[in-house]
């Protein structure tokens, strides 16, 4: 069992862009800061500990956000210890070619679906030296300078190998693409387990605690609530037989970038027919 202490996070108003890329730094505490990537090409989020200069990376985004982030590490005599892959796309992935000598942390699917070519995103693959060089199945526990950095799997979610970053000291979770966005909803590769993983994280967490989303803004657990009713709602509706062009019209308020509900509702049937 992975112990919990609620302390809450509380967000100070400094933000640190790194210069002439497009990167923010958002300092959520003395040692958390949210980075930001939002631009024409795409809105990742990544989440960076810093403790006595040396830090832990939570996903290195794509290869030129990635470059920033190291430019903002070198430039403030953090030496980079950790990165760990919440999961193998290229978006979050391919900007570990910017560090060398990193221990990179992810769950072993997550090496075989980059060895695999599964998904790299717009850009070429990167070099094999910088794959995840620290595999976990289950869970890891961390020691990161006084820091315990829980990273665990709960099973298919957005993908087959989705790590979850834990830091009860914090009182914080980064969730990768398990939750994209408040209310988004998700690109789940099994929505049924998905549900379940929803469901396991909620008990582990409190409604102070801080989600760190993949592509939104910081999440809670009321929107982790709101996304589980809504895939339970959509997956009955779905396996009801209901005609999935005829939804509720409220439900288009869950439309967002990223996957919208005719789209969602598709790849329902999909997976139900199998």
């Amino acid at each position: 069992m992975i112990k919990t202490v609620f302390v809450s996070l509380i967000l100070i108003c400094c933000t640190f862009t790194v210069s002439p890329g497009q990167v923010s730094f958002d300092r959520l505490s003395d040692n958390v800061f949210h980075i930001n990537a939002d631009d024409d090409k795409t809105s990742v989020k990544s989440l960076l500990i810093v403790k006595n200069n040396n830090g832990v990376l939570v996903d290195a985004m794509y290869g030129e956000y990635g470059k920033s982030i190291k430019s903002y590490l070198d430039k403030n005599d953090i030496v980079l210890e950790y990165i760990i892959n919440t999961h193998y796309h290229g978006d979050h992935t391919q900007g570990n070619s910017n560090f060398d000598n990193t221990t990179i942390i992810a769950h072993q699917n997550t090496l075989s679906n980059i060895e695999n070519k599964a998904q790299y995103g717009p850009e070429e693959p990167f070099d094999k030296e910088y794959w995840p060089n620290l595999l976990i199945t289950d869970s890891l526990l961390l020691s990161f300078e006084g820091i315990e950095i829980n990273i665990f799997h709960l099973g298919k979610g957005h993908t087959n190998g989705d790590a979850i970053v834990h830091i009860p000291e914090f009182n914080l979770v980064d969730l990768g693409d398990i939750i994209l966005a408040p209310e988004a909803l998700p690109y789940a590769s099994d929505p049924k387990n998905l549900i379940s993983v929803l469901d396991a994280i909620s008990e582990k967490i409190n409604e102070q605690t801080i989600i760190v989303t993949g592509h939104g803004a910081l999440a809670n657990k009321s929107d982790l609530h709101a996304l589980v009713k809504i895939m339970k709602d959509t997956i009955d509706y779905v396996q009801g037989g209901k005609d999935i062009t005829s939804f509720p019209a409220e439900w288009n308020s869950w439309n967002s970038q990223f996957i919208d509900m005719p789209t969602w509702l598709g790849m329902l049937t999909k997976y139900y027919k199998k």
